[in-house]
């Protein structure tokens, strides 16, 4: 049959918007709107132009700011779409605070673990580029504190990639304030949120090799690994550890075939 079903043409798709300006009021109009026709396949699309406005973005600090907050109407918004619109926004900031970090890292006069609170004392030469991975940054701090409303099944995903936000930053920047939020994610076992914590602390340590672990963070990295239900989030808890110099590799080899004895146990 020719036509759609029924012999009804086909729906017209409407095109997404691809420049940031009508991409962002787009966006802004798709989360108030949780009524919107077929408003999970719109606001998908539309969020996913914004990877077209990488570089325009990355290159003005107040289309940073633009973003994240539509970031944080995310997170009170309802119905269908939303939770895609999140990811790829998430995704975008991810993406710049990496393309300035590797820039930022080419350039040996910038000192190590710069302070996030004192990026206005920097040469000119490193802005704009620390204002914005300071902006992002304490974006994705003040999402790892957000009480996310019950049941919200974008949480988890959420916290991952504000881990992950970290995690980019750790090489360059101060972000010990992100070492709090992991603990209790390692405390808190659900697999997504615990896994981002484990690879931002893992990009934490390895630019801070002779920094000990905190004893707190130690006794959550042991207690998940041992009571965790995913042997990536076991292995990767140990194997941190053991990276620190905070366990022996017998003792972790120990360790793991413990959890993976309880496994095989498990109907």
């Amino acid at each position: 049959m020719a036509g759609g079903k029924a012999g009804r043409p086909p729906k017209k798709v409407t095109p997404a918007p691809r420049s940031f300006g009508k991409i962002m009021a787009a966006l802004r109009q798709g989360l108030a709107d949780p009524a919107m026709e077929d408003r999970w396949s719109w606001l998908y699309r539309v969020s996913m132009n914004l990877a077209c406005c990488d570089e325009e973005i990355s290159n003005d600090l107040g289309k940073v700011r633009e973003v994240l907050d539509v970031a944080r109407s995310c997170r009170g918004a309802t119905g269908p779409g939303r939770t895609a619109v999140e990811e790829h926004l998430m995704e975008c900031l991810e993406h710049l605070v990496l393309g300035w970090c590797e820039a930022l890292a080419d350039d040996d006069g910038l000192e190590p673990f710069v302070d996030l609170g004192t990026i206005e004392q920097l040469d000119p030469e490193f802005r704009p580029g620390a204002d914005t991975v300071a902006e992002v940054c304490s974006f994705a701090l003040e999402t790892l504190a957000h009480k996310a409303r019950p049941r919200d099944p974008a949480a988890g995903a959420r916290r991952a990639r504000a881990f992950a936000v970290l995690g980019v930053a750790a090489g360059l920047f101060d972000v010990s304030a992100g070492l709090e939020p992991a603990r209790e994610a390692l405390q808190r076992h659900r697999y997504r949120e615990a896994l981002g914590a484990l690879g931002y602390l893992e990009s934490y340590y390895a630019a801070r090799e002779d920094e000990p672990i905190p004893k707190a963070i130690r006794t959550e990295l042991l207690q998940l690994a041992r009571q965790a239900a995913d042997y990536d989030v076991a292995a990767g808890a140990l194997h941190l550890l053991v990276r620190q110099r905070a366990l022996s590799v017998p003792e972790a080899q120990v360790r793991l075939h413990r959890w993976e004895a309880r496994g095989d146990a498990r109907p």
